[in-house]
C-alpha cells in the first residue's frame, strides 16, 4: 500500500488521521510522517496496523518496480 491507500483505509474505518493519532497517542504530524515514509517507527506502524486490522508488512510493503 502507499500513503494514499493507507489514508483510504483509515477513512473506511470511519476515522481521520487526527482521530487515529489521538487514539494511538502520537501527534498527527508524526503519524502522517510515518504513513508517508518520512519517519521509520515500528511502534507507530504497529499501532496503525492494529487499528486497521492489517499487518505493518501489508501496509508498508515495498512493491516491485
Amino acid at each position: 500500500m502507499n500513503a494514499k491507500n493507507i489514508k483510504e483505509a483509515v477513512k473506511a474505518k470511519g476515522m481521520t488521521i487526527k482521530k487515529l493519532s489521538k487514539e494511538i497517542g502520537y501527534t498527527r504530524s508524526h503519524v502522517s510522517n510515518v504513513i508517508h515514509g518520512h519517519h521509520e517507527s515500528p511502534r507507530v506502524r504497529k499501532a496503525i496496523s492494529d487499528l486497521l486490522g492489517k499487518t505493518p508488512q501489508q501496509l508498508w510493503a515495498k512493491t516491485a518496480a
